[in-house]
């Protein structure tokens, strides 16, 4: 009875809703589970991230404003997809005419993502198993050892799993893919959000891409050298400001309203100028 309730209440997005939920769900087991229209994953109740998926919890703002940025023909850029959650939920908002980039550099993780996208017969999305970086080459990712597929980082981590992955530039992935304009990019990198960044500056600098939701993980972004208030800096150089979602639309904040904490994290909502200016 719980978890069809749990089921039932998935799409809906309320505060307090995990709270609410996660004494009453499993932590172990395997459940399918349909995240956005008819795409399902297959989620893993011991993993924290899947259980937030499993209730309907996770990255509450970035599914929030997924839903109301994307539509149908629109384009998707997911950097660290991790097992296609927002994939997923992107592709059923932008429908078959659409598309999907999926990026993702863990091994592990992207063959998750591969499987649910195969499963759920999503032709629109395509995924790539690679690390997006400020030049060609290769990454050397640093993944928890075990089943845990989340957190890997380019970041030194003793006694972690280390994978060598191809490194690409995103002004070079969008020539490749021919790809003029980005709806929405979400990035969740643990601390190589700078090294995207600096792949992408032509293409960011000229609006290519026109909202941004990023997870601003302060600690591993001061751990690589770079702050989370050094980053606004860059983003703002780059012609993207802080937004807030005003129904389909995304309106500009003023950069006083995020959090620079280095010990913090929070998930934000850029806009590039060419769109609200």
């Amino acid at each position: 009875m719980i978890e069809r309730v749990i089921s039932a209440g998935r799409p809906f997005l309320f505060k307090g809703k995990g709270v609410l939920l996660e004494p009453l769900t499993a932590r172990s087991g395997t459940r399918e589970a349909t995240v956005a229209g008819n795409y399902a994953m297959s989620l893993d109740l011991t993993n924290a991230i899947h259980r937030q998926i499993f209730m309907g919890t996770f990255a509450r703002d970035m599914t929030r404003w997924a839903r109301a940025l994307l539509r149908a023909g629109g384009t998707f850029l997911d950097v660290g997809a991790h097992a296609g959650y927002f994939s997923l939920v992107a592709a059923d908002r932008v429908g078959p005419d659409g598309a999907v980039y999926a990026v993702e550099p863990n091994p592990r993780t992207f063959a998750a993502l591969r499987r649910h996208l195969d499963t759920n017969h999503v032709a629109q999305v395509r995924a790539f198993l690679c690390g997006l970086s400020d030049r060609e080459g290769t990454l050397r990712l640093h993944a928890p050892p075990g089943q845990l597929d989340y957190n890997a980082t380019v970041l030194p981590r003793s006694n972690w799993e280390v994978h060598e992955v191809p490194a690409r530039r995103l002004d070079d992935c969008l020539a490749e893919w021919g790809v003029g304009q980005v709806d929405l990019m979400k990035m969740d990198v643990e601390g190589a959000e700078p090294l995207v960044v600096g792949g992408g500056r032509e293409s960011l600098a000229r609006g290519v891409v026109r909202h941004m939701m990023i997870e601003i993980n302060g600690p591993r972004l001061t751990e690589g050298g770079c702050s989370p208030a050094a980053f606004f800096a860059l983003l703002e150089r780059l012609g993207f400001v802080p937004g807030v979602l005003s129904g389909s639309r995304v309106v500009r904040r003023e950069w006083a309203v995020l959090d620079p904490d280095p010990a913090h994290e929070e998930d934000c909502l850029f806009v590039h100028t060419s769109v609200v200016d």
